[in-house]
């Protein structure tokens, strides 16, 4: 049930309605004004715990054509409106009613077609509930309540409170990004100060989308994670629970901008890369080198064995490993492997084809007992998947593990006809079938250079600080100098 639609079969509103519509049966009055007045009723008792309004004769602009008059609309405290009203005695063909309004222009996204003895509710375009309400009124209550729940919006309490503060927004197409929704999986997001409930920083990470060709944003599971530690850059902001849905994720960036997109800044502070070319004096070192070689370090099994417990605790200090290139480069390739999954060449799997007719629409992607090859669907099964797919782990799930989960066709649970998420492109129908050959190539890639990363050696420094003094500088992308420093 709905946590906050209150009406029940067995209250005096839906006995009162019931009752009224006997006596004007009685009296022979069936006509359409006389029992849309019962109704109106019990929708207004129903609306008034909400704080809803029933407006009657609400009007509808349509483009190139006389606005329309609704029977009713219900509106929110916010004069929002939430769902339509047509009203029919039962004399008329409800669904041939239905079907001629909607041919009109009537709203489509949430209808509640209504007479004594029947009620149709459309929602998204579709009829989802056809029922008869004449003398029963678990049913009635039923289609009331999922009338009433119906909301293209998630109302969040942030949202809310903008709401009440009368915070608005101008739609600007421009503010439309691809954002990373869990790994090597982007999903398209409206980048709005009132509609992101918590941005964090990362509006100071790419404030602007022509930031995504140049930033970077090193991900990391925060402290108190639950599932394996995880590390990931990004070419895009992310998810709070990018690699687990039960743990949080810190984000540190290559560069941060000012808020209009302008003065660039390096996150690697000049501090940290003075640590760095103290410990390395015959280096030639960037900010960048840096940033890569704590991504190569973040991914050594040595590393994350022998500080795991640390790791929980609190964010990562970084070792001074011997080979301060080699982590580097490994950084670099590492970073670019990730970032650019959608540009990696196919891992060549066997594709099993059940038939001539080529079919790429994904409903669930599965993968056999032995884990060497996917179900694709029906009519395909990718075969000689290599344990390297397996090994790479983002959190609980490998990377393919990811995108089997994500790319899948998500439906409601009420109404298994009504799709919620569909990943299948129309405009590239090949797309989930490469990206599991890419997947593949990134993950055993990416196997590779972590076994070919060099020792960590014992993390001492050879410039003369204290293992305490280099622990502190650790920490590259603190923005201010550490205290008396």
């Amino acid at each position: 049930m709905s946590e906050t639609f209150a009406l029940k079969p067995t209250h005096k509103a839906v006995r009162a309605y019931y009752l009224a519509l006997a006596q004007l049966a009685n009296v022979g009055a069936k006509h359409e004004s006389a029992v849309r007045a019962t109704f109106d009723t019990l929708l207004e008792a129903a609306a008034g715990p909400l704080k809803w309004t029933l407006v009657r004769e609400y009007p509808v602009s349509r483009k190139g054509a006389a606005p329309l008059k609704l029977d009713g609309m219900l509106l929110d405290a916010y004069r929002i409106p939430h769902g339509a009203i047509e009203a029919k005695d039962d004399a008329d063909d409800l669904k041939a009613e239905m079907l001629a309004k909607l041919k009109l222009g009537y709203p489509s996204k949430n209808t509640l077609f209504w007479q004594p003895r029947r009620a149709l509710l459309v929602q998204d375009g579709k009829v989802v509930l056809d029922s008869a309400i004449d003398t029963k009124p678990e049913q009635l209550v039923a289609v009331l309540e999922r009338f009433f729940a119906y909301s293209r919006i998630k109302w969040s309490m942030h949202l809310k409170a903008k709401l009440r503060r009368e915070m608005f927004m101008n739609y600007d197409a421009k503010n439309i990004r691809s954002v990373y929704y869990r790994p090597f999986t982007e999903r398209l997001l409206y980048w709005d100060e009132v509609l992101v409930d918590v941005p964090s920083h990362q509006a100071r990470f790419f404030p602007k989308p022509v930031a995504h060709d140049e930033n970077r944003l090193l991900c990391v599971s925060d402290v108190g994670y639950r599932s394996p530690f995880s590390a990931l850059v990004t070419r895009a902001p992310v998810d709070l629970h990018l690699c687990a849905s039960s743990d949080g994720f810190e984000c540190f960036p290559l560069y941060t901008y000012d808020a209009d997109g302008g003065h660039r800044r390096d996150n690697v502070t000049d501090w940290a890369l003075e640590q760095f070319k103290a410990q390395y004096p015959k280096a030639k070192i960037t900010k960048k080198d840096i940033f890569h070689y704590v991504y190569a370090v973040l991914h050594h099994p040595a590393y994350r064995e022998k500080y795991a417990a640390n790791l929980r605790r609190e964010l990562p200090r970084i070792p001074f490993a011997p080979d301060f290139a080699a982590f580097a480069k490994a950084g670099e390739k590492l970073a670019a492997l990730h970032t650019g999954y959608e540009t990696q060449k196919e891992f060549k799997l066997k594709r099993v084809e059940a038939g001539k007719k080529p079919d790429w629409r994904v409903e669930k992607m599965k993968l056999s007992k032995d884990k060497t090859a996917l179900i694709y669907n029906d009519w395909l099964t990718l075969e000689g998947i290599p344990a390297a797919a397996h090994t790479y782990r983002l959190g609980n799930r490998s990377a393919l593990d990811w995108i089997i989960d994500q790319y899948q066709v998500e439906r409601a649970k009420e109404d298994a006809d009504k799709i919620l998420s569909d990943p299948n492109r129309a405009d590239d129908e090949e797309y989930i079938v490469r990206l599991v050959g890419q997947v593949v190539t990134v993950s055993v890639e990416t196997m590779k250079l972590v076994a070919a990363l060099p020792s960590l050696g014992d993390g001492k420094s050879a410039a003369g600080y204290t293992q305490a003094e280099m622990d502190a500088a650790h920490h590259y992308t603190i923005e201010e100098e550490p205290a008396g420093a």
